[in-house]
């Protein structure tokens, strides 16, 4: 018998999550969006009135297709591009905005921002403009977050995945930047430059590593050490994730441990985590585990089930229905992938292990293999090779990554004192280990192989039965 063993929670935010990352991918299916809608809403209303539980859960879930199909082209259109306020983006040599994020080093020596228009320029032709650049800069400077910049060159129009995307590649000499646009988010930069200036008692290379892993921000690791992640299939580890969320609520739980109840504890640890993001900036990595956590802690104060599949689902509609273009992001796919790899993967790689291994080391490689095999097909379909040494390298890793995070926290805390010269040395010594792992599995070759498209339909078929089908009881001996 054929049981669902996902809930109508779950059904929903897949059905809508599903609707906008293929309504993304594909803007002609928006002209269709609408009729499918109203017959799967009447579908579904006629199948709701019937006796069985099993055809109302049914209707249940072709309504919430129904309804996601709608939210999906509602919120797609009209399609992304912008407006250049009628100059044509042949003739435009300059343009003004705002940053909308944290700048981002690239390849080369070359600094990204995402910048908001405000105004476009031709020759003595000033408009109005709205929409989003992506500015590439060579040698550009670091830039926070609400930042007013001006650039003396052209944009142009890529198309990617079915959607426009406006670029602009400037020289430095020919981007500024201005004041900023609020003065809280002048006041979160000048947190997170206290921060590093901190933090700089310690050695330059721990240093970088501490903003990266509590603020997000990579600029400071060394060109070499971001290579060694890369070719050891670790450099998940240095995006703000889970790991990091659930290390920060730890710390705020036990400074909560005065509070005497525990689900005031719980309720303001969580809601702490919302102005760290604030503070790190977001990415859809640091925001589905503030959300997962936060809707978790909300379920245990209304005495509700939590069920992982249930919060990433729910961490997924709310993602997409605050932004859909982040559907087509990598980052976006990677993140939710490798998490749902670990929630339906995970157990499956676990029972192969416990006979062979001691729990101690089967557990945390099979949470790794299940990551690691939900995210390999997507990553040879987008770069061609994926690094299957990064499950086996995550097994020393994560635990000396999670000791250098604490000792950071530790180093943040006392930084008021003058005891941060005494642990520079431990805090080296952490660092240390952990470029030792890297380069050790760095070695190890990677998976490579041509992608073709015909091969997600046996990778869809096995994401289907893994999310809808109820694996079989064990008999009992």
């Amino acid at each position: 018998m054929i049981r669902c063993r996902a809930s109508p929670l779950s059904v929903c935010a897949l059905a809508l999550w599903c609707t906008l990352f293929f309504a993304q991918l594909s803007p002609p299916v928006l002209l269709f969006a609408g009729p499918a809608a109203l017959v799967l809403c009447a579908v579904s209303l006629s199948v709701l009135g019937l006796t069985p539980l099993r055809l109302r859960q049914t209707g249940t879930w072709l309504l919430a297709a129904g309804v996601g199909l709608t939210l999906g082209a509602l919120r797609l259109w009209p399609p992304a591009g912008g407006s250049t306020g009628g100059l044509p983006l042949e003739r435009i040599r300059g343009f003004s905005g705002v940053l909308t994020e944290d700048s981002t080093p690239a390849a080369g020596g070359v600094m990204a921002y995402r910048v908001n228009l405000r105004s476009v320029q031709s020759g003595g032709t000033s408009a109005g403009a709205r929409g989003e650049v992506q500015v590439a800069v060579r040698g550009g400077p670091r830039l926070a977050w609400g930042r007013l910049v001006t650039a003396e060159g052209g944009i142009r129009a890529v198309r990617e995945a079915g959607r426009v995307r406006l670029v602009s590649r400037v020289d430095r000499q020919d981007f500024t930047a201005g004041p900023y646009t609020s003065v809280l988010l002048q006041a979160r930069a000048g947190l997170r430059a206290g921060i590093e200036r901190r933090l700089a008692a310690l050695s330059r290379p721990v240093a970088a590593l501490l903003v990266a892993l509590l603020l997000g921000d990579r600029a400071g690791v060394a060109a070499e050490e971001m290579a060694l992640y890369r070719a050891s299939g670790s450099l998940h580890v240095l995006a703000l994730s889970g790991l990091h969320v659930t290390i920060l609520y730890g710390a705020a739980a036990f400074l909560l441990l005065w509070v005497p109840d525990r689900r005031w504890r719980v309720a303001l640890g969580s809601a702490l985590l919302f102005p760290y993001l604030f503070l790190a900036g977001w990415s859809p990595s640091l925001g589905r585990a503030v959300i997962m956590l936060a809707a978790g802690a909300l379920g245990y104060l209304l005495d509700r089930d939590n069920r992982p599949l249930d919060l990433l689902a729910l961490a997924a509609a709310a993602i997409l229905l605050a932004d859909p273009s982040s559907s087509g992001e990598l980052s976006f796919q990677l993140s939710f992938l490798a998490l749902l790899g670990i929630i339906l993967l995970g157990r499956l790689f676990a029972r192969l292990l416990s006979p062979p291994l001691p729990r101690f080391v089967g557990l945390p490689l099979a949470v790794s293999l299940g990551a690691q095999a939900a995210t390999t097909p997507l990553l040879l379909a987008t770069f061609g090779a994926a690094f299957p040494a990064g499950a086996l390298a995550a097994l020393p890793l994560l635990p000396l990554v999670t000791a250098f995070l604490w000792g950071g926290l530790a180093c943040l805390a006392l930084s008021f004192l003058p005891v941060l010269p005494a642990l520079a040395w431990p805090m080296s010594l952490l660092h240390r280990a952990i470029l030792a792992v890297l380069r050790f599995f760095s070695v190890f070759p990677p998976l490579r192989a041509t992608w073709q498209p015909w091969y997600w339909i046996p990778v869809a078929a096995g994401w289907a039965a893994l999310l809808l089908l109820k694996p079989p009881a064990r008999s009992q001996p």
